[in-house]
């Protein structure tokens, strides 16, 4: 995602599209998710005469604060629509806080990075997978400065894309 953020036209219009693209069909999904599993529990219960425990917790509490045991959210993936937007606005607040000094940035990223990776570890749930957010910024923050120091995006060196490419995989695969 690094490679992509650019705040040329201003923080608000990269707000608003973020909004627009990310927090809309979360609102949207997540709003269609609901209406299954209340239809989900119906059948279940109504029709088939099951009365076990229901399984699903399609409340936003659950889905924004993750909370664990019997009860579990029926469209787990749309966290990530959350955890991006969240990291957006991270990035949006270290680019801001930073006066757009890239190695600053970069250093903090990985302070972020590190907390997260911590939070994650010892299993401390934070509301709007902050801790997924914060772990992913040394990668935003990486792909940016190769974006604005470097023409990858524009690069007919194949070889040094698949380099970079390669290089970040085994250090995910690593830190994993």
């Amino acid at each position: 995602s690094g490679l992509f953020i650019s705040f040329n036209s201003g923080y608000q219009a990269f707000l608003i599209k973020k909004i627009n693209r990310l927090v809309i069909p979360c609102t949207f999904f997540f709003c269609l998710t609901m209406v299954y599993a209340y239809v989900f529990t119906l059948v279940r219960s109504k029709v088939l005469g099951d009365s076990s425990d229901i399984i699903f917790d399609s409340s936003l509490y659950n889905f924004l604060i993750q909370e664990s045991g019997k009860f579990y959210y029926p469209n787990i993936p749309i966290w990530f629509l959350v955890s991006l937007f969240t990291t957006y606005l991270l990035y949006l607040f270290l680019d801001f806080v930073t006066r757009q000094n890239l190695y600053i940035m970069l250093a903090l990223s990985f302070v972020f990075g590190i907390g997260g990776y911590l939070f994650g570890k010892n299993e401390v749930q934070i509301p709007f997978y902050l801790d997924s957010s914060m772990t992913c910024m040394p990668c935003v923050a990486v792909g940016n400065v190769l974006r604005k120091k470097t023409d990858i995006l524009h690069s007919r060196n194949k070889k040094l894309t698949i380099g970079i490419a390669l290089i970040c995989l085994i250090a995910t695969a690593v830190t994993y």
